[in-house]
């Protein structure tokens, strides 16, 4: 901590405020260390993210707001550009924050996004696993390309299915299919 010239009670909040989100793990006489994601986890925050950006993405196709869909552009060309760079936590952010401005601009409920707010600190640590399970950078882009795509010409029923499916589904399989390769214990 002399290195970076902060004292202990900075760090040590720091740290608490990280165990209490669920980040860390605390271990007596070990210290803290990155929190695992575990299936049943999965099982529990990936309904809450799905109901509050269904939500949010009917809100934002109905509405069109033209300056949130050329942010959301530029978002997709952030994510094409760290998927050539190999660049997985580029990736990520520009992923993390597509969601988060449509969720925070589109949602009617500040206690919708509330709600994802307090799941999306395990939903971004979902994403540091998944990423790199996906074939090809580039299909996260692709993905929200198609989002963006049924958001300006698709119906409702088809955007709700395509969210279900980018949100929900797909994460999940990711994730289950990653969780068995590494012949964990049923949780």
């Amino acid at each position: 901590m002399q290195h970076f010239d902060v004292s202990v009670g900075p760090v040590r909040e720091a740290l608490r405020t990280l165990e209490s989100e669920g980040i860390v793990v605390y271990a007596p006489r070990r210290g803290y260390s990155v929190a695992a994601v575990s299936l049943s986890e999965a099982e529990i925050v990936l309904p809450v993210r799905l109901i509050v950006e269904q939500a949010a993405f009917a809100q934002l196709r109905d509405a069109a707001d033209e300056k949130l869909l050329t942010l959301l552009d530029d978002l997709v060309a952030e994510m094409r550009s760290g998927a050539r760079a190999g660049s997985a936590q580029r990736v990520n952010d520009a992923d993390m924050s597509f969601h988060e401005a449509v969720v925070t601009s589109c949602s009617a409920s500040p206690q919708a996004v509330r709600l994802w707010q307090l799941v999306m600190s395990r939903v971004r640590m979902l994403f540091n696993v998944l990423t790199p399970l996906h074939s090809d950078l580039s299909s996260v882009a692709d993905e929200h390309l198609l989002l963006l795509a049924t958001i300006r010409g698709g119906s409702g029923e088809e955007l709700r299915s395509l969210v279900e499916e980018h949100v929900y589904t797909q994460p999940f399989a990711l994730l289950e299919r990653a969780w068995k390769a590494e012949d964990h214990p049923a949780d």
